[in-house]
């Protein structure tokens, strides 16, 4: 055996040495993945592999037992630009959980996709999600879990990006006219998460799970809801903000029509009964001596 061959073979143990120490037991790690998935897992390694050359960027653990995450689990992997944590037994996302996901340099999280669907979440901290905190996060997958209802106040003030990525099928929300508005803009403005997704988006009947109904299929409960009073601008803004090039299509369904057509009806009878007062006045009433 040549010294060549002997360097390589002592690079290549120490390699795996490091990498056995490194990893933890049931999961495999390769380049700047950490894949922990379908290995009956009931909590997280409490240490993950840092990865200072490349860092840990993917951590998959999908399909286990796990209930809860402890604190600081991810202090070592402020990185972390993926997390899959679907298909376990998640009772509640706190906001503890992220701590130690922001890069010591900024202060940012470098987040872009989060997977939590098929657990059994009832409640999520929206509110924990600003644009100074996860500027990147594109991607938060809340679908098949157990959450009657949203913050929508809270939803509503999620970043853009955020909003366009937010998947909530397939839960047991209570039918509301806030959820309504919601769903209406994201629907007008064709995110992938409503287009996707149109049948199952399903409500519950004043939370009565034998009364579910196809949200964007039976839209009579929704009738009497007023959506400019929730969505985050006014009709009159999303109009204005609509720029239609040449040979372009622009689609609107009845429903769209319908409420553009009711709001500027409003509006005409406002200014017509205006008018008609000042004339009444002008015309009718006689002159009034100042002094």
């Amino acid at each position: 055996m040549t010294s060549e061959h002997f360097q390589v073979l002592l690079l290549l143990f120490c390699v795996l040495h490091s990498s056995a120490q490194t990893c933890p037991s049931k999961c495999l790690c390769m380049s700047d993945t950490v894949r922990c998935s379908s290995v009956g897992l009931h909590k997280l390694p409490q240490s993950l592999p840092s990865f200072p050359t490349p860092r840990l960027e993917k951590l998959w653990v999908a399909h286990n037992e796990i209930r809860t995450l402890s604190h600081n689990l991810f202090r070592n992997v402020s990185g972390l630009r993926l997390l899959d944590l679907s298909s376990n037994r998640l009772q509640m996302v706190e906001q503890h959980y992220f701590h130690g996901l922001w890069r010591l340099e900024d202060g940012l999280s470098s987040l872009k996709k989060v997977y939590f669907s098929f657990n059994q979440i009832t409640h999520f901290p929206f509110f924990s999600i600003q644009d100074h905190t996860h500027p990147f996060l594109a991607m938060l997958d809340l679908s098949s879990n157990r959450m009657s209802s949203l913050p929508w106040e809270d939803v509503k003030a999620l970043p853009q990006l955020v909003q366009q990525g937010l998947y909530t099928h397939n839960n047991s929300l209570i039918c509301d006219c806030s959820m309504y508005a919601i769903f209406w803009h994201w629907n007008l403005s064709e995110y992938n998460s409503i287009k996707d997704f149109m049948d199952e988006h399903t409500c519950n009947v004043n939370g009565d799970p034998r009364r579910s109904i196809r949200f964007f299929r039976d839209k009579r409960f929704f009738r009497n809801c007023t959506v400019e009073k929730f969505i985050m601008q006014p009709v009159t803004v999303l109009l204005s903000d609509v720029v239609v090039f040449e040979g372009n299509r622009v689609r609107f369904d009845k429903h769209n029509v319908f409420e553009y057509f009711k709001f500027y009806i409003l509006a005409l009878v406002t200014f017509f009964t205006a008018s008609f007062h000042l004339l009444f006045f002008l015309c009718v009433v006689p002159d009034i001596n100042l002094y």
